[in-house]
């Protein structure tokens, strides 16, 4: 087994796609990246279907294009045919790792999502990571209004079992809202309870770097 993450290559000691480890927002791991796309997945659909229904009502947004009619109505195709490729590539990679049953895009990627871990080591690792996460930017490039939430991951949760001392093995997201009556926060994606606020961020973010610095040490 090759030593290295098959997808970007970076080195990986047990070969599979690299870890949640996010050493900063321009290194991101393989998987901590996947993860943020496949939880951002039902986000994406309801964004791309207000996007449709929008166009269809109101004609698309021309001047976000470039002031053509045409162009336009290009774009707003293109908001469908990204809706049909999100949908059909996470409910195709569902059907090919363990739910064949899979009709829906949401309730794909939550299966996915929940098999991450098996996931980093699937023959075709590259592959399902390369071709969700591009589904996943053609959708955010075509939704026609700006973005009503920035999401982004920012590194391992640094909460622990009370009880057993064992780490969490989520990763901690910031949601950062562009409306003003929106408060921003960061939570775990595994573990809905462990989240903070705006005002608790700095603090947070010292102990997420603490325990980024404790996985290096572990995995040299």
């Amino acid at each position: 087994m090759s030593a290295t993450c098959p997808s970007c290559g970076r080195p990986q000691k047990d070969g599979l796609l690299c870890d949640r480890v996010i050493i900063s927002r321009r290194d991101i791991s393989c998987t901590a990246r996947l993860e943020a796309d496949l939880a951002d997945i039902p986000q994406l659909l309801q964004d791309l279907d207000g996007t449709l229904a929008r166009q269809s009502k109101t004609g698309p947004a021309i001047e976000k294009v470039t002031g053509k009619g045409e162009t336009a109505l290009a774009y707003s195709n293109a908001a469908s045919v990204a809706t049909t490729k999100l949908r059909a590539t996470v409910i195709a990679w569902a059907h090919g790792t363990g739910m064949p049953w899979a009709q829906y895009a949401t309730t794909a990627a939550q299966h996915l999502l929940a098999n991450l871990t098996q996931l980093r080591g699937h023959d075709d690792a590259d592959k399902l990571c390369t071709e969700i996460t591009a589904a996943c930017e053609t959708a955010r490039a075509v939704i026609d209004i700006p973005a009503n939430r920035t999401t982004f991951p920012v590194g391992p949760c640094p909460e622990s079992d009370p009880t057993t001392g064992a780490h969490c093995p989520g990763t901690v997201i910031a949601f950062i809202p562009t409306e003003d009556d929106r408060p921003g926060q960061m939570r775990c994606k595994l573990n809905p309870d462990h989240q903070w606020s705006a005002v608790q961020w700095y603090r947070t973010g010292r102990r997420i770097l603490d325990r980024i610095a404790q996985l290096k040490r572990g995995a040299a």
